[in-house]
């Protein structure tokens, strides 16, 4: 092949290459589809791209819960149960299901999820994330690893952390959304996007200042994201069980489920299984670094269970114009080499 073919052809290639998770993943793009909240009811199954049907609360939720931040403490994993079934929840309503992937977020990852992992997942069912009577997308990043108190606060120099949102204490058009959603011009409140979760910052509020889940999701989401209950078989106690108020426009909180039990009620790694220090202080939450091992090989059960720092962010090609320019290159770069191949 000349060399100017050749060239052309890897770059169209690279082009192609998108968020992490690969041509396969689902591109929503810059997508704005709002899906109302409250929910008519709680979705209870789940199709997920080259996986099959999954049942939501006891099986898909559980494995990306563990893959995503697995050696978290109990709140933390509450926290971040609550931001995945609220992903979840979005896919579905609006494609109909939901990669497996860092474009959307991990069920395989060839862990199983441990008896601290379920806990949270059973004690939050049926709760997600909503604002201004819109469907809240719970965006969320590995963050800063060495995030340490008092204030719990990424460094600005870590990689993901700019996508990180520090709202706590803000309310309404205050509230920052992360740059990983869609921002509408001239609008200063959009309920789809309402702020990005750090993981290991979720970590330190727990250990080190005593959060309970609520009080993590607001740190990130702002002090006035509801926290809706959608009813359902597979959400035991039904009508009501969300303790509290409703506030599904997204006004002064919404409800918490109840038995949120205060900061600091386990320590994280308990579900991992292993030795290993957290990087959110001396003191810290106790889960494995990135990469670390416990108890066997990678990939085999009690393997690294920290926020995954291999992708760019776990919804990074979520609602992000960046990959939907991704895309738009790699169709160019096809064009290009297709006419060029025509005048040669």
């Amino acid at each position: 092949m000349p060399r100017r073919a050749r060239w052309l052809g890897w770059w169209c290639g690279l082009s192609l290459v998108g968020c992490g998770a690969g041509d396969a993943e689902p591109w929503l793009g810059s997508s704005q589809q709002a899906v109302r909240a409250p929910l008519v009811e709680a979705h209870c199954s789940v199709q997920v791209t080259g996986v099959g049907l999954l049942q939501l609360e006891e099986d898909y939720l559980p494995h990306v819960v563990n893959c995503e931040n697995g050696g978290a403490g109990l709140e933390a994993l509450k926290a971040q149960a609550i931001a995945a079934r609220s992903v979840a929840y979005y896919g579905i309503a609006t494609q109909g299901e939901i990669c497996d992937g860092q474009g959307c977020q991990v069920y395989s990852c060839g862990r199983e999820p441990g008896a601290l992992v379920r806990e949270a997942v059973r004690a939050t069912a049926g709760l997600y994330l909503a604002y201004d009577s819109m469907l809240t997308y719970g965006f969320y990043v590995d963050g800063d690893r060495n995030t340490a108190p008092p204030t719990c606060v990424g460094a600005a120099s870590a990689p993901r952390e700019k996508y990180v949102t520090y709202n706590e204490g803000k309310s309404g058009a205050g509230v920052a959304m992360t740059t990983l959603g869609y921002i509408p011009a001239g609008q200063p409140i959009f309920g789809q996007n309402r702020g990005c979760m750090s993981q290991w910052g979720a970590r330190c509020l727990e250990s080190q200042r005593g959060y309970d889940y609520e009080r993590i999701l607001r740190f990130y989401y702002g002090e006035d994201i509801a926290l809706l209950r959608a009813e359902g078989p597979c959400v035991p106690g039904g009508a009501g069980g969300a303790g509290g108020a409703g506030g599904g426009s997204g006004g002064a909180g919404g409800a918490a489920a109840g038995g949120a039990g205060g900061g600091g009620a386990s320590g994280a790694g308990a579900a991992a299984g292993g030795a290993g220090a957290s990087g959110v202080g001396a003191a810290g939450a106790g889960g494995l670094e990135p990469g670390e091992q416990a108890g066997g090989a990678g990939g085999r059960a009690g393997a690294a269970a920290a926020p995954r720092e291999d992708a760019e962010a776990s919804a990074s090609c979520g609602l992000a114009a960046p990959g939907a320019t991704g895309t738009a290159v790699g169709w160019l770069a096809l064009t290009l080499l297709a006419l060029w191949r025509r005048r040669a």
